[in-house]
């Protein structure tokens, strides 16, 4: 019983640590991806993604090729991987993301996309782009769009809560987004603002009615992602 206490404890300071580092290359944040959900989850239960959806049939592709990889496996294997980085791949404490497992690999991922012509970009392209006219125009075009959830499972307001973009939260509130809205994890945009340490953003948030409350599928409010 001791083992697996220590084994759970060391898995949850590892899921921690994790999160403060940046560059890390794409394949070592996929293999902690699916460590992770082997180790939390157990095996992959989900459908294949599309071939249009490329990062999530990547993440799914990570998690699927453990099989029945053990839980306690999988975390020893997570810990280990962890402790394998090296302290010049953690990024300043003050732009730690503690949103999830594989929150700051959200950003991360994007940035290793390759860039796309303007004619093939999405409306999240746009937002990940802080291009406040594109985004508007697009929800113009089609409302529904303010709602929709990429394959990521996040919203147009989590990702504007992530980058801690003000104008763009204030203009995705003015197109009717809910900002109590959850993603794929239970958490809502007030979560990230406050993983990623964006005050403004939390502020702004709460006054557009944004609920501290709201617990995610971990069991934790927002305050709780707070950096220490």
């Amino acid at each position: 019983m001791d083992a697996l206490l220590d084994l759970d404890s060391a898995f949850h300071e590892a899921s921690v640590t994790v999160k403060q580092f940046l560059n890390v290359d794409k394949a070592t944040m996929l293999r902690l991806y699916g460590l992770y959900k082997q180790a939390t989850q157990g095996e992959c239960n989900i459908s294949k993604p599309g071939i249009l959806s490329y990062t999530a049939r990547q993440k799914w592709e990570a998690w699927n090729s453990l099989g029945s990889t053990s839980v306690a496996d999988a975390k020893s294997q997570y810990i280990e991987l962890v402790n394998s980085l090296t302290p010049n791949d953690k990024q300043e404490a003050q732009s730690v993301n503690k949103a999830s497992a594989f929150g700051v690999s959200v950003s991360c991922m994007a940035k290793t996309e390759q860039e796309l012509n303007d004619s093939d970009k999405t409306v999240f392209d746009w937002l990940k782009e802080g291009s406040l006219e594109n985004v508007s125009s697009s929800l113009t075009t089609n409302p529904s769009l303010i709602s929709y959830r990429d394959e990521s499972k996040m919203a147009l307001i989590h990702w504007a809560a992530d980058r801690g973009d003000i104008a763009m939260i204030q203009l995705l509130a003015k197109k009717g987004a809910d900002v109590n809205m959850i993603d794929g994890d239970g958490q809502t945009p007030l979560h990230y603002a406050f993983a990623c340490g964006h005050d403004e953003c939390i502020r702004l948030l709460e006054t557009l009615g944004a609920n501290r409350n709201v617990r995610d599928s971990n069991g934790m409010v927002p305050s709780d992602l707070a950096e220490s």
